[in-house]
């Protein structure tokens, strides 16, 4: 064997051999150890526990890595391993150059302003004023200043008057109406509604006012309407009504208004709503009378007189009964309320003493007229709790 360029000889060691970890006995006729080559051993033998000699090796001065070129057989001139000193690289870091970027100036790109067609600012027309709003407030202007007394619900009911008289076109078709209107105060109640201080109520005698129409005392309380028939319409182109809220019978001789000129013609216009015979009763420019059973005098009372001898009565718009009498002529007086005014002898026949508390007077109406104009003045009533 070689080493480092010499030649030695290996001892050859020996074994002792164990069977579970211990030596065979003496007895045994192969006590003695026998020896076996070393590539024999197995893994359960072990070596003596004697420390061998180690033959001293020398210490090698230098570590030679051998070289390919090499002889085999020649020990080769041991190479000094020389750390080399590195020199450090001076690494110079650059400053960087700043290279400005020029920074183009945008472009703007126009926004696209949307040109607004101006809207046509119409302006708006006024709505018209409802009708009978201006003729309303004229009346009730009136009625204040003749110390009449007014609230928020007479108001109301009067505005609501004046437009369903508009409405139901009767406007045009009335000469002078009475609402009896504003409280305790004579002044208040004598308004005409249609043309106010143009043909007022003129009270005379013993008369009650109050919030639910006038009251005659029966003697001498009556009053006079300023309204004469012989200055409006024709002898057949007439109506007049009340609104009685007394249930009462009068003589046949009592009439709650109208108008009598005795000039040997008897020219007559006047109506009682129930006589002691219990019948409505009334004439038109005529002398005759035309009767019409009714046992109630409470209600809106409407007698017209049309074409001709035609003549009609109604209680709450419907009709009692036409009256065909000849045309006498129209009389020459006033229409006086609670009593018939005697025009010849500038007297009053005997007054009754139902309440009233609405009075009209004006040209000829129809059917449809007079249905409309009981529903207008019942609303009124009914809006002012007044109604019968």
């Amino acid at each position: 064997m070689k080493w480092n360029g010499r030649s030695y000889r290996p001892v050859a060691p020996s074994f002792k051999v164990y069977v579970n970890n211990t030596s065979r006995p003496s007895s045994d006729s192969t006590s003695r150890p026998k020896k076996l080559p070393v590539w024999r051993t197995v893994m359960s033998v072990q070596p003596q526990t004697t420390t061998p000699v180690v033959s001293p090796s020398p210490t090698p001065t230098s570590t030679v890595t051998p070289t390919p070129s090499q002889t085999p057989g020649v020990s080769p001139s041991p190479t000094s391993s020389v750390t080399p000193t590195v020199t450090p690289t001076s690494t110079t870091t650059p400053t960087p150059t700043v290279t400005s970027t020029s920074t183009p100036t945008p472009t703007v790109t126009p926004s696209v302003t949307t040109t607004v067609t101006p809207t046509k600012t119409v302006t708006p027309t006024p709505s018209p004023t409802p009708q009978g709003v201006n003729e309303a407030q004229t009346y009730m202007t009136a009625v204040i200043n003749g110390g009449g007394t007014l609230n928020s619900t007479m108001s109301g009911a009067t505005y609501q008057l004046f437009y369903d008289l508009f409405n139901y076109g009767l406007w045009n078709k009335l000469y002078a109406f009475y609402p009896l209107l504003g409280g305790n105060s004579s002044g208040g109640q004598s308004v005409n509604g249609k043309t106010p201080g143009t043909r007022n109520m003129t009270w005379n005698g013993g008369l009650t006012f109050s919030t639910n129409g006038v009251v005659s005392n029966g003697s001498n309380g009556w009053g006079n309407t300023n309204c004469n028939p012989i200055n409006f319409g024709g002898i057949a182109d007439f109506h007049m009504s009340f609104y009685s809220r007394t249930d009462q019978q009068v003589s046949t001789a009592q009439f709650d208004m109208g108008v009598y000129q005795d000039s040997g013609s008897n020219q007559r216009t006047q109506l009682n709503s129930r006589s002691t015979s219990d019948d409505t009763r009334g004439v038109v420019n005529s002398t005759t009378q035309g009767t019409f059973s009714n046992t109630n005098s409470q209600g809106l009372f409407t007698i017209t007189r049309r074409t001709g001898p035609d003549t009609e009565f109604y209680k709450n718009g419907t009709s009692l009964g036409n009256s065909n009498v000849a045309t006498v002529g129209i009389p020459n007086g006033v229409i006086g309320l609670c009593s018939r005014y005697l025009s010849v002898s500038d007297t009053i026949s005997t007054p009754t003493t139902r309440q009233y508390a609405f009075v009209t007077i004006g040209n000829t109406l129809t059917d449809s007229d007079v249905s409309n104009l009981y529903t207008t003045i019942q609303n009124f009533q009914t809006t002012l709790g007044r109604q019968v």
